[in-house]
């Protein structure tokens, strides 16, 4: 029991030095192109299942889309055991088996259409290094955010203007879920959130308009 319990413990201590050093990490740049791309949109909206006409160069992007861009390309012997690619270019080499998207605020400035060159600059502001217990694979954080999207952008009288979304716990694989939203009184913005099928908050966000 004795050398079981060091064990333990230089196994702890290496985790937390190797979290300590993750802070090199912080700060950070990476820059990417992507393009908006007919087959893109098309794959998305069948994806929402919507009955959307075959989408052309010069037609608007709807607000909230722009997740199809710049996914990360890496070859299969480099995806880790959560099927995200593994740590260690741009993202930092966290030693914890599985990723959540933990929120997200965007403004939109412009409207991107079908053609357009997007330019993407990231920089890694902060690094969260909590172990969970998951039961289940996770839902990918930023498709229940998109889903919050859709829900506003299709109930707006008005464009989306900014969006703030908060996953305040992880929804599982194969399991339920229900997203809901609330316009505020003046109709200039609204509370969104998702729920599991017990009735806990998933998500929490917030959107102006227009």
């Amino acid at each position: 029991m004795h050398d079981h319990l060091n064990g333990a413990l230089n196994k702890g201590d290496e985790v937390t030095r190797n979290l300590e050093a993750l802070k090199n990490w912080i700060g950070q740049k990476e820059s990417a192109v992507d393009y908006v791309t007919i087959p893109l949109v098309h794959r998305l909206a069948a994806t929402l299942d919507r009955d959307d006409p075959m989408p052309k160069h010069g037609d608007l992007l709807p607000i909230g889309w722009h997740v199809i861009l710049f996914p990360r390309i890496v070859r299969h012997s480099q995806l880790g055991s959560d099927g995200t690619p593994k740590f260690g270019d741009f993202l930092p080499p966290v030693p914890l088996p599985r990723r959540m998207l933990a929120g997200k605020r965007i403004t939109f400035v412009a409207d991107l259409r079908v053609g357009d060159e997007v330019r993407r600059e990231s920089t890694i502001k902060n690094i969260a290094t909590r172990t969970e217990g998951y039961p289940d694979l996770v839902t990918n954080g930023a498709l229940t955010t998109l889903l919050a999207f859709e829900l506003a952008r299709s109930n707006a009288a008005t464009p989306l203007r900014f969006l703030s979304a908060r996953n305040v716990r992880p929804l599982f694989v194969n399991q339920p879920f229900t997203v809901c939203g609330e316009p505020s009184n003046d109709g200039k913005s609204a509370t969104l959130w998702a729920m599991h099928d017990s009735n806990a908050l998933a998500l929490s966000a917030t959107a102006e308009f227009r």
